[in-house]
């Protein structure tokens, strides 16, 4: 039965014990009948019950062709890791007059861009913090992990064989901006990844 028909169920018939009868627990469902829920405690520890793994399924993503964007979790943990992936950014290293030849004042020039492929996403059952958790690689590094928030979605989408490709992008880390005033402010960002999971 499907968590959220279990739910409706619990919540307007529960009183009565019918999802007791359904589970097959005739006896309970009879206490519950001649107690109207146990007296409605049981019925609403039930509901509550029902709604909390109602919160816990995975919502089904039913669009192909759709790309889904998830940030990952956890990268502050990794950034050894993600240091392996950069590679130096030629235009950080020109000068302030040359940069005034380009088109990028007024613009962010990060010292080093990412690598972003191949990205595989890597279900991790053993997991001691979440059996639910789904590890992220680029380019063979472990760079973090899918939210807990959105991590049993993921491993659906896994375990059905619904995805026919995954993207990512590395944004972040320091960088120097050349203001039109002709002044160079140097600064870093936070590393930020996200990866875009595209749906057969």
């Amino acid at each position: 039965m499907k968590p959220l028909t279990r739910f409706l169920i619990t919540l307007f018939l529960g009183e009565f014990g019918v999802h007791k009868f359904l589970d097959r627990k005739i006896g309970l469902g009879i206490l519950y009948l001649c107690t109207f829920g146990l007296f409605g405690v049981g019925w609403l520890v039930d509901v509550i019950s029902a709604g909390a793994a109602v919160m816990r399924s995975p919502q089904p993503i039913k669009q192909s062709g759709v790309g889904c964007v998830f940030e990952v979790a956890g990268v502050t943990y990794y950034m050894d890791n993600i240091q392996h992936l950069a590679k130096e950014n030629r235009n950080y290293a020109l000068t302030q007059q040359q940069l005034l030849k380009t088109d990028k004042v007024g613009k962010p020039i990060f010292k080093y861009w990412y690598i972003n492929e191949p990205v595989l996403l890597v279900p991790e059952p053993s997991n001691p913090h979440d059996p639910n958790a789904v590890m992220v690689q680029i380019s063979g590094q472990k760079v973090g992990y899918i939210s807990r928030e959105e991590n049993v979605a993921v491993l659906d989408l896994l375990k059905k064989g619904r995805i026919q490709r995954v993207e990512s992008f590395v944004s972040g880390g320091e960088y120097k901006l050349l203001l039109p005033n002709g002044s160079l402010e140097k600064s870093e960002k936070e590393i930020h990844i996200k990866v875009t999971v595209w749906l057969k």
